[in-house]
């Protein structure tokens, strides 16, 4: 915060030496005039960038401590399932690790070109994990039909005159 005000003090000060030189000359300058200006056009830090290396740093940290306790617990209730499958071990421990992974790639500052490909990647998986247990509800309820094509079979009419 004091780098700010000192830079705002310093840059104030340039601006009112700049105009006391323009108002004292002529329109022309002369050589030390103009060697005054050039001294005095500095470029003045800004903070426009909001990540610093160490914030990264500090955020990258609590993301991948936050990512161990979720896959901590994910883990803790894997082991206290009855019956787990396959599927749901997949879906419980990978799906968070995508968007802890996807997450920690926007943290240490890669930009879009870089990520978009990546997340591109990361959402197939998390699309194919997700898609594969509901197509598989499908196939089991289609199993349950009778021969091939069951799902437009329609039941025939029945013919009973008792």
């Amino acid at each position: 915060m004091a780098e700010t005000t000192d830079a705002l003090k310093f840059a104030k000060d340039a601006i009112q030496k700049n105009e006391e030189i323009l108002k004292s000359s002529d329109d022309t300058f002369s050589s030390e005039q103009l060697a005054q200006l050039k001294q005095l056009i500095v470029e003045v830090p800004t903070n426009d960038a909001v990540w610093t290396p160490a914030l990264s740093l500090v955020s990258a940290g609590l993301l991948i401590i936050t990512g161990f306790v979720v896959l901590y617990i994910a883990n803790r209730s894997i082991g206290k399932a009855k019956d787990p499958t396959i599927e749901s071990i997949l879906k419980l421990l990978v799906v968070p690790l995508i968007v802890i992974c996807g997450t920690m790639l926007i943290v240490v500052g890669f930009g879009e070109k870089q990520v978009a490909p990546a997340f591109g990647l990361m959402g197939t998986i998390v699309g194919f994990l997700l898609a594969k247990d509901s197509n598989s509800k499908i196939e089991t309820e289609q199993s349950g039909k009778s021969g091939p094509g069951a799902l437009n079979s329609r039941p025939s009419p029945s013919h009973d005159n008792h």
